[in-house]
């Protein structure tokens, strides 16, 4: 088996750690196409260590991970990045749930003896509470997309305010009913979401806690839109097909793309 380790991270501040602990065996890539460089000539490792934001415009985290899971099964995938900072936690939980990733590092924790534990002495890069957070996130993911057309639904929801009448509108290839069940039920997804994790990874609840109110439902969009627009989620969620565990009462019919 390789002892190679990958750090995907377009930042270098947290590279002379990992550089530390790993020396030569040490491979670093800033982007997904360098990725795809070193996945092309044979290159497999013991560990993947992989932030989310590679950088604006540029292919994400998730679909590093998403090549070296085809790849290479046997790699740790272990998602290293700013747990507290936009989409970071979805990105978590979808590595979790669906790249079979069951462990996650927050940025912050980076320590080249850290490191070596990890990946050296097999020490589980994922702390026990953080762990249970992102286990309780993971079986409630799925309810964002209850339906093919949701994702659509979740980019639209800012551009629209939220507004039924205008987001029927602007998802006009799609069929009203469902944009309609997204409305109604949006809410609710959000709330089983952030109510299964501690405080801190999503909006703190205000005195009333969280509702299920359409201004709700376009922050927590807008807030998470790295993630909704992220190129690689469409081809993760027909691969996983998360809408299969939830009964529509409406059929739905696919769009063609926009």
């Amino acid at each position: 088996m390789s002892d190679r380790v990958l750090l995907v991270d377009d930042h270098p501040a947290l590279r002379a750690e990992y550089e530390h602990a790993f020396g030569h065996r040490l491979d670093y890539c800033r982007s997904v196409p360098q990725v795809g460089d070193l996945i092309r000539e044979g290159i497999h490792w013991k560990a993947a260590f992989i932030d989310y934001d590679l950088g604006l415009g540029r292919p994400t985290g998730l679909q590093a991970a998403m090549q070296i899971r085809e790849y290479s099964p046997t790699t740790r995938l272990i998602a290293c990045t700013s747990l507290g900072d936009g989409s970071r936690m979805l990105f978590s939980i979808a590595m979790w749930h669906w790249l079979g990733s069951r462990e996650v590092m927050d940025k912050q924790d980076v320590e080249r003896s850290y490191l070596k534990r990890v990946v050296d002495q097999g020490e589980h890069a994922t702390s026990p509470a953080r762990a249970k957070d992102l286990q309780r996130g993971a079986s409630h993911i799925d309810g964002l997309f209850r339906s093919p057309i949701w994702l659509d639904c979740w980019k639209a929801w800012p551009d629209t305010r939220g507004k039924l009448a205008q987001a029927k509108l602007y998802l006009k290839p799609l069929r009203a009913s469902q944009v309609g069940l997204f409305h109604n039920e949006a809410g609710q997804a959000i709330t089983d979401l952030v109510d299964s994790v501690a405080m801190g990874y999503f909006p703190e609840r205000n005195s009333e806690g969280y509702n299920t109110s359409s201004d709700f439902v376009v922050s927590f969009a807008m807030m998470n839109r790295a993630f909704f627009y992220d190129e690689a989620l469409p081809v993760l969620l027909e691969a996983k097909k998360p809408w299969t565990k939830f009964a529509l009462s409406d059929p739905v019919r696919r769009p063609k793309s926009r």
